[in-house]
């Protein structure tokens, strides 16, 4: 096993210039930057899945990589810094990273208005498949009448047409 994770790799960190540096002076194992990239592509994954992307989607967008890179120097700088006086940690440096992280995949996940779409390499919008089936909602009493209707978040609502006497359950 490398350590290389589906979207950036051991070298791209270690190669990264605000983090290049950091890595060498604290003697930082490459272990640990393995570890890093996976809590980065769980992070961005676990967070653009809900919205109907799959891996196979996302590995054709460079802002997904450039997202994973951004949360990767957060954990990085953040586990260095782990364990030092705050006023020699400089909370500032990663704390930005982190801050920069949210801002970007905000624009992508706001189930409002989205600011961003995923696009390929040539500038193509990624469609979404949605191919990960884990955020579906699933029922084993499909004849059972439900008031309420669990779909994607930006779509609940409330059936009135079935808020009957013979709904199941409170009212």
């Amino acid at each position: 096993m490398t350590g290389d994770g589906n979207y950036i790799s051991i070298a791209t960190v270690q190669g990264d210039f605000p983090l290049a540096t950091k890595i060498t002076e604290a003697n930082y194992p490459t272990t640990a930057i393995s570890l890093n990239i996976a809590e980065a592509e769980n992070t961005v994954e676990v967070l653009l899945a809900p919205l109907g992307y799959s891996r196979g989607d996302m590995l054709g967008a460079p802002l997904v990589k450039s997202l994973c890179l951004l949360y990767c120097r957060y954990a990085v700088i953040r586990d260095i810094f782990q364990g030092i006086a705050p006023s020699e940690g400089n909370e500032q440096v990663w704390q930005k990273f982190l801050d920069t992280f949210n801002t970007r995949i905000e624009a992508l996940t706001d189930p409002e208005k989205p600011l961003a779409q995923l696009v390929d390499i040539n500038g193509a919008i990624i469609q979404k498949t949605n191919s990960d089936k884990r955020y579906e909602a699933l029922t084993t009493t499909p004849e059972v009448k439900r008031v309420v209707t669990m779909d994607k978040p930006v779509t609940w609502n409330i059936d009135k047409s079935n808020s009957d006497e013979s709904v199941v359950g409170e009212r």
